[in-house]
């Protein structure tokens, strides 16, 4: 019989921040949407191209983690890498959930607290450049400039569009979090389903069971009846 696998032990505070604080080294690659063969080996560390990356970024951050873990634990790049996307769910969770709470509030402090913490920071520090905040600024100020530069019939972008499209970009982020959470809400509500069809399952075979016992009882009363008659029959000839 297959031993049982051990649970690793969950990490701290401080492991997920010195876990962050690797992470944001290589954001970069990490983080990257491109999905070209040599993108993909620099972030698994094929043997196909060694020359150029000596090893897979997540052996790199499991190196460099348990090289100074502050719990004194050895992690694998696999529970790293389940830590890190982990988080990055939370964050993002959290980060609707204040979108949300903001509009509720008509543009007002928000009420919830989660986001003060060192690892929303850090994993929003990470993820920052991936969202796409402050590049869409950038991108459009560049084009921008270029547009200027070669047509004077078309308009240069101003604050104004600026703040739109950022409002959009927000208004799609948020729409997104709200989706992949009535996506898990579906799941559970899946799940309690299953769950139930099971206790129904095993309380209806429980309730069968016991109808056949009570059925062999009755039987056996019925018969013990017949045999009682039967002799009272025996006595009344004889007599």
């Amino acid at each position: 019989m297959e031993a049982k696998r051990q649970r690793a032990s969950n990490f701290t505070a401080d492991e997920r921040v010195a876990l962050l604080n690797i992470v944001k080294n290589y954001k970069h690659i990490l983080e990257n949407k491109k999905t070209d063969a040599i993108t993909w080996r620099e972030k698994e560390g094929t043997a196909a191209i060694r020359l150029i990356v000596p090893q897979g970024i997540w052996l790199r951050i499991e190196k460099e983690f348990n090289a100074t873990s502050p719990a004194c634990i050895n992690r694998s790049q696999e529970q790293l890498r389940k830590c890190y996307e982990n988080q990055k769910k939370i964050v993002r969770k959290i980060a609707a959930n204040n979108r949300l709470n903001l509009c509720k509030t008509g543009g007002g402090p928000s009420s919830c607290n989660d986001s003060n913490n060192p690892t929303y920071d850090l994993t929003m520090s990470i993820l920052s450049q991936k969202m796409g905040k402050p590049a869409a600024v950038s991108n459009k100020a560049e084009a921008s400039t270029a547009d200027n530069a070669w047509s004077s019939r078309r308009r240069p972008a101003t604050s104004a569009n600026i703040m739109l499209a950022r409002k959009f970009e927000d208004l799609v982020d948020t729409k997104q979090e709200i989706a992949n959470i009535q996506l898990e809400v579906l799941k559970k509500e899946r799940d309690d389903i299953i769950e139930r069809g099971f206790r129904e399952k095993e309380e209806f075979l429980i309730k069968k069971n016991q109808m056949l016992e009570i059925h062999e009882i009755q039987k056996q009363l019925l018969l013990l009846d017949v045999e009682v008659k039967k002799a009272q029959l025996d006595k009344l000839q004889t007599m």
